[in-house]
């Protein structure tokens, strides 16, 4: 009793010290640890208030579990929480490292229900992939520090997704990362890589899966010359003795102390969703490009929810290139499937791409995919007029498969009394109003065009039908 004493008294020196050294936010603040929306929880020196409540609240919850934490949970599994507590692997001994950060984390109780609760699309598949391989399943609870669970989740240091790979980290180990797709923001990707490289790390370190996570917020380098360091000097190697940057002092007791509480809710007084130990969502093979919006109105549901499970996608559309699969709730997948099954292949885009030409402006353009500039402007982010030759533009043309289909098509349901016309090279306003026996008045005015348009190959014009026109049209 007297050394539990002892425990809490350094404690509280230890957090009391915290307080009057006033340390930089940017020690302080993890940046990917996100409360709220619009808000981060922030690492910052307790007061004395939150200090004292904070330790009494500790003391209960030490004379309950003792100092060893290294017993599992035998009971029935009723959720992911409980799963995670049946097969601790990574041992360690209580201390106050670990202790300070639990008392942050515990700052704010309604924060951890909030992660927990964005937790639910993606941790059932995170836990099968760990098992999947036979790693500690507490590293399930990794990306409660790395990115409070938002797959969206961007750092100041531009690590993005759920387990925040920084740009470097993502091409050495060859994630793909395209202006259509990011392989960090993947749920299923991210975490096939993210686990490949914890494996990777840790047969580095000889199974010590302490130094891994230190490893894997500082890298495996810096950890190896930190050790090398302790042993020139006959100094012990383990993590606890190493002496890293700031923020890997505090990363590992961070997630320790996660493990703890989110292993033992109850224990430390917080109320955490049960996300049930079942699949959650399913992934479906679509093949190639499939429009996202589309996508969703076949599953019956919003875009935005869509995104939640396919976080990886950035644009308005699959990557071209693959991967050619969604990932769906599972009670979304039937009416999905059967949709998807029965969809026209040539309608799966509502956006093409056009790559412009020598001579094309933005009104031509417009006017050959017939939607308006605004419209083509506003989809490639353009300002003024100005596009190059070579340039790539996605335009919104409807249901559509390619620009090539739509240029090639004669046949146009045409309404009563015109006809349609397909511009050719080397056609003029004249020439057509001439075979078509109509004037070049009237057929400016009925396609919108101006005496200076330039006609482009592929261009529809509409017609006013005469019976003159149909016989010079047969010819």
């Amino acid at each position: 009793m007297n050394s539990l004493r002892l425990t809490f008294i350094s404690l509280c020196a230890l957090l009391t010290a915290a307080c009057g050294s006033n340390p930089s936010s940017s020690d302080l603040t993890h940046n990917a640890l996100e409360a709220k929306d619009s808000d981060t929880l922030a690492y910052s020196a307790l007061t004395q208030k939150e200090t004292e409540e904070t330790l009494k609240r500790l003391q209960s919850i030490r004379q309950k579990l003792g100092t060893g934490h290294t017993g599992v949970y035998t009971g029935p599994v009723r959720h992911v929480w409980d799963r995670i507590h049946a097969k601790p692997l990574i041992q360690y001994e209580d201390n106050l490292r670990i202790e300070k950060q639990a008392t942050v984390l515990l700052r704010d109780r309604d924060y951890l229900h909030r992660v927990s609760l964005r937790s639910e699309p993606y941790i059932y598949f995170i836990l099968e992939e760990i098992d999947r391989r036979n790693l500690p399943r507490e590293l399930a609870l990794l990306p409660v520090i790395e990115s409070a669970y938002r797959p969206m989740a961007y750092s100041r240091s531009r690590a993005a997704g759920l387990w925040q790979f920084i740009p470097s980290t993502s091409r050495f180990l060859g994630m793909k990362t395209s202006w259509w797709y990011d392989a960090r923001r993947d749920v299923i990707t991210s975490t096939n890589y993210a686990l490949d490289y914890l494996q990777t790390i840790n047969k580095k370190f000889d199974g010590d899966w302490l130094l891994t996570l230190a490893a894997y917020n500082a890298g495996h380098g810096r950890i190896s010359r930190a050790i090398a360091h302790n042993k020139k000097r006959g100094k012990p190697v383990d993590y606890w003795s190493l002496k890293l940057p700031r923020e890997t002092m505090n990363y590992v007791p961070r997630f320790l102390a996660a493990s703890r509480i989110f292993t033992r809710p109850d224990d430390y007084q917080v109320k955490l969703h049960p996300v049930q130990n079942r699949p959650h969502f399913a992934i479906t093979n679509i093949e190639s490009q499939l429009d996202l919006k589309l996508a969703a109105e076949m599953a019956g549901m919003t875009p935005k929810n869509l995104k939640i499970y396919n976080p990886g996608f950035l644009r308005w559309a699959t990557d071209p290139k693959g991967p050619h699969r969604l990932v769906l709730p599972l009670n979304k997948l039937p009416k999905f499937s059967a949709e998807f099954a029965q969809l026209d292949p040539g309608k799966r885009l509502r956006w093409v791409e056009h790559r412009v030409k020598k001579g094309e402006t933005l009104n031509g353009i417009a006017i050959k995919h017939g939607i308006r500039v605004s419209a083509l402007k506003s989809s490639n982010n353009i300002k003024g007029s100005l596009i190059r030759i070579g340039q790539v533009l996605q335009v919104p043309v409807g249901n559509a498969s390619s620009v090539k289909k739509r240029t090639i098509r004669t046949k146009q349901p045409n309404q009563p009394g015109y006809t349609y016309y397909v511009v050719k090279s080397g056609d003029t306003l004249w020439h057509i109003a001439r075979l078509h026996q109509v004037s070049t008045k009237s057929l400016l005015a009925l396609n919108n065009l101006r005496k200076s348009a330039v006609l482009q190959p592929g261009q529809r014009l509409k017609i006013r039908k005469t019976t003159t026109a149909q016989v010079a049209l047969s010819s």
